[in-house]
């Protein structure tokens, strides 16, 4: 059997790149080990009630800022999912004192001017210096048209070479624009999204996401899995195949390139071997590299970085109904329970 992609792992990133490449007419296969697509992108139930595994909110900016526009008119997203505006961007509690962030940039900015009047300028160079991120990385050079190529080099790529040169964490840009640790807090309260240091948390990664959050927070009807069975569904109907209950137990390299993959099925227990012009891994490197390919092509780079956990998520059900207790929350809630901006732990609710 012969491919032109191989992806191994269901994820969004695999979901992703499947369904871009399908519908560009390439053959896809995608394998995923579990019995679902979606990875953190599902939902299951307990006690009758539908719970989010991980993507329960998505950022979703404006055109040029945030890519995912581009990609989901390419995939035309929208005859399949529909996105859910939030009234508000979260609730954030911070020492007994609560500020709902309303949505938009702008209304955010000038909310906490009110809340901050002695950090008017700094909250003003910190959303300017958002937008301009955002800007630089919104559009990669390939997904351009004509025009856009055209203008790149003058534009944006001397943005793009100095944020190259110039990376900063969270934590010191944060430190260079802003002096009251509570604002510091409320800016950055989503950390726990990414990292558990804002001192070893990219600028970059911060910025990109937090923009496109305060100007489109949306959520998807049905649940997150509603996106991951829609990308599945734009790779079958182009042509391409998804393989659930399988897992990759060789990818095949010949002359220090791959060229297919040998894959279990758990159902039938069948080892079945399959060729492609790419394979792209959608999973951990650890696991690539410790189970799937030969010794003499491990990056060595990898031996730098300590495994860690991620994320630990807590789902708790009430047996009564939040929104009748809470009225007044936002549909996402941060608990800070430190005073300064470090490495500290935050709880996070959904309502």
């Amino acid at each position: 059997m012969k491919y032109d992609a191989i992806i191994i792992g269901g994820g969004l990133g695999g979901l992703t790149a499947g369904a871009v490449l399908a519908k560009k007419g390439k053959k896809v296969l995608l394998i995923e080990q579990h019995f679902m697509v979606g990875g953190a992108a599902t939902v299951f139930k307990r006690k009758d009630i539908n719970i989010e595994v991980g993507l329960h909110e998505m950022d979703f900016g404006e055109y040029g800022y945030d890519i995912k526009r581009d990609l989901f008119d390419f995939l035309e997203l929208d005859k399949k999912i529909e996105l859910i505006s939030l009234p508000e961007t979260w609730d954030i509690k911070d020492n007994n004192e609560t500020f709902r962030v309303p949505e938009g940039v702008e209304e955010a900015k000038k909310y906490l001017i009110s809340k901050f009047p002695h950090e008017e300028k700094g909250i003003k160079k910190y959303f300017a210096i958002l937008k301009s991120t955002a800007y630089t990385m919104g559009k990669i050079s390939y997904d351009m048209n004509f025009f856009q190529f055209l203008l790149y080099p003058l534009i944006k790529f001397p943005r793009v070479v100095k944020y190259f040169f110039n990376q900063k964490s969270t934590g010191e840009m944060l430190d260079g624009m802003i002096k009251d640790d509570k604002l510091k807090r409320i800016l950055n309260t989503n950390l726990v999204y990414y990292h558990d240091n804002p001192y070893e948390f990219s600028w970059y990664y911060h910025a990109l996401a937090q923009y496109n959050y305060y100007n489109g927070a949306k959520y998807i009807k049905g649940g997150s899995y509603s996106l991951s069975l829609a990308l599945a569904e734009i790779i079958q109907e182009n042509g391409g195949t998804v393989e659930t209950m399988c897992t990759v137990e060789k990818v095949i390299v010949e002359n220090g390139k791959a060229k297919g993959v040998i894959y279990k099925d758990k159902r039938t227990k069948e080892e079945i071997t399959v060729n492609s012009e790419y394979v792209i891994a959608n999973c951990s490197p650890n696991m690539l590299y410790d189970n799937m390919v030969d010794e003499k092509y491990k990056d060595k780079s990898l031996d730098e970085f300590k495994e860690s956990v991620s994320l630990y998520t807590v789902y708790i059900i009430f047996k009564a109904n939040l929104k009748d207790i809470y009225k007044n929350h936002a549909y996402s809630t941060f608990i800070n329970n430190d005073n300064e901006l470090m490495r500290r732990t935050q709880i996070f609710g959904q309502i």
